[in-house]
C-alpha cells in the first residue's frame, strides 16, 4: 500500500505482509498438495499459526528502522510546501525556520498595498528569497455585500489585481522570482495569518482600500501583527521612494525573551543593509507607595548603570556574530513608546517584540508595540515569541 503522504509505508506495516505472506506460503508447502479448497485453509491456518513469531519479528523490524519521522505539512520529513527536500538533517523549529524563506505581502490594489508590495519586493531581492503576493477578494461589488456575486467574477477581478502586483513586483527587480496566491474568502486578516506560518517575513500596508482615510492603522494590519505566526512589517504611505542610504536600523530592547528575538532579528536587517543598529533601552524609576523619601541621586545612578548593563547584556554575542554591524547603544529614562519612538525618527527600520518585561501574560500585543505601530514614521517589524513560550 502507497503512504498517502508520499513517501513509503513504514517498516512495520511492510514487515507484517512479508512475514504474514511467507508464514502462509511456507504452511502451504508444509501441508502438501491438496484440493483447491484445502490450499485455502491450510493458508489461513498458516497465518494465524505463525502470528506471534510475526509480531516478535515485526517488533524487532520498527526497533532497527524505525519509521520516517513526517514532516510539518504531513509529507517526508523536511518536505515544503513546494515539494523540496531540506537535507539539512535538522528538526523540529530549525526545520521550520529553514523552511520559512519565503517572504509573504498581502495586497489589495490600494496605494498603501502597493508601498508594502514594493518593501517586500526589495527585501526578497536583497535576501535573494521568493517573494509571494496573496490577494484576497471577497464578494463585494461598490462597497457593499452581495451574498451571491458569482465566485468567477471574484476571481477574475482578483486576478487582474494580481497581475498588476506581479508586474510592480518585477519592476523593482527582474529576477524576483514571484508567484501569487488568490483566495476568495470574507476575513482577509484570517488569510494572511495562515499564510504566514510558512513565511520569514509577512509584509502589509499600514491601512488597505477599505480604511477610513484618518485612520492611522487598519484592521488588518493590527489582526496581522497581532496572531501571525511570523514577524510582521507595517510599511507606512510614504515609501515610494528608496529610503536614504545610511538610515540606522532601531531596535528596542527590554530583556525579555520576545525583545532577544527581536534583537537577532535587527542585528540580520542592519548587516544585509549594512547600515549602524541603534539598540534602545528605556527606564523610569520604580513606583513606590506611601510616604517614602525621594530617590536619592547616588540611587538613581545605580539604577541607571543596572539598566545600562541590561542592555550590554541583551547585545551580548552578537558582535561577534556580526562584526560588520556598527552598534550605538542607547539608555534613556523615560516611556518606552515615547523613547523608542524618538529614537527612530530617522531610521530606516524599527524593530519591537510584540509584548516585553511589563506586559501582561495573555495580551498577545503589548502597548509599546500598539503605540509604535501607530505612530511610527518607518516600516515597523513587530516580532512574536517563540511558537513554544505562547503556551505557557
Amino acid at each position: 500500500m502507497a503512504d498517502p503522504t508520499g513517501g513509503s509505508p513504514t517498516p512495520a506495516v511492510g514487515s507484517a505482509v512479508l512475514l504474514l505472506a511467507g508464514g502462509a506460503l511456507f504452511g502451504w508447502a508444509y501441508d502438501g498438495s491438496g484440493g483447491g479448497g484445502g490450499h485455502v485453509v491450510s493458508l489461513a491456518l498458516s497465518a494465524l499459526a505463525y502470528w506471534p513469531a510475526v509480531m516478535v519479528l515485526v517488533g524487532v523490524a520498527t526497533a532497527l528502522f524505525p519509521p520516517r519521522d513526517l514532516g510539518p505539512y504531513g509529507g517526508r520529513a523536511g518536505a515544503t510546501q513546494g515539494g523540496g527536500v531540506d537535507r539539512s538533517g535538522t528538526t523540529g523549529s530549525q526545520r521550520r525556520c529553514e523552511m520559512s524563506r519565503t517572504i509573504v505581502v498581502g495586497y489589495d490594489g490600494s496605494a498603501h498595498a502597493a508601498d508594502a508590495l514594493t518593501w517586500a519586493a526589495r527585501e526578497a531581492a536583497r535576501e535573494h528569497l521568493p517573494l509571494r503576493i496573496v490577494h484576497v477578494t471577497r464578494t463585494v461589488v461598490d462597497g457593499f455585500v452581495v451574498g451571491d456575486r458569482p465566485l468567477d467574477l471574484s476571481a477574475q477581478a482578483g486576478g487582474q489585481v494580481l497581475a498588476d502586483a506581479t508586474e510592480r513586483a518585477y519592476a523593482v527587480d527582474g529576477d524576483l522570482e514571484v508567484s501569487t496566491q488568490l483566495e476568495v474568502r470574507e476575513s482577509v486578516a484570517a488569510v494572511l495569518t495562515e499564510q504566514s506560518a510558512d513565511a520569514r517575513l509577512l509584509v502589509v500596508g499600514s491601512r488597505g482600500r477599505g480604511g477610513f482615510a484618518g485612520l492611522l492603522l487598519g484592521s488588518v494590519s493590527i489582526a496581522v501583527a497581532t496572531h501571525a505566526h511570523c514577524p510582521v512589517v507595517v510599511v507606512r504611505r510614504h515609501t515610494e521612494a528608496a529610503p536614504s542610504a545610511g538610515l540606522p536600523v532601531v531596535v528596542g530592547v527590554d530583556g525579555s525573551p520576545t525583545s532577544q528575538r527581536a534583537v537577532d532579528l535587527a542585528f540580520d536587517q542592519a548587516s544585509r543593509r549594512g547600515v549602524p543598529l541603534v539598540a534602545v533601552h528605556a527606564w523610569e524609576l520604580p513606583a513606590m507607595m506611601g510616604p517614602v523619601p525621594p530617590w536619592m541621586p547616588e540611587e538613581i545612578e545605580e539604577l541607571r548603570v543596572a539598566e545600562k548593563a541590561l542592555l550590554s547584556e541583551s547585545l551580548a554575542g552578537h558582535a561577534e556574530r556580526y562584526p560588520d554591524v556598527e552598534v550605538r547603544p542607547v539608555v534613556r529614562r523615560g516611556g518606552a513608546a515615547h523613547v523608542v519612538l524618538s529614537a527612530a525618527v530617522d531610521a530606516e527600520l524599527l524593530v519591537v517584540g510584540s509584548r516585553g518585561r511589563g506586559g501582561f501574560r495573555g495580551l498577545l500585543l503589548g502597548s509599546v508595540s500598539q503605540a509604535v505601530l501607530h505612530h511610527a514614521t518607518c516600516p515597523v517589524v513587530v516580532v512574536h515569541p517563540e511558537p513554544a513560550a505562547e503556551t505557557h
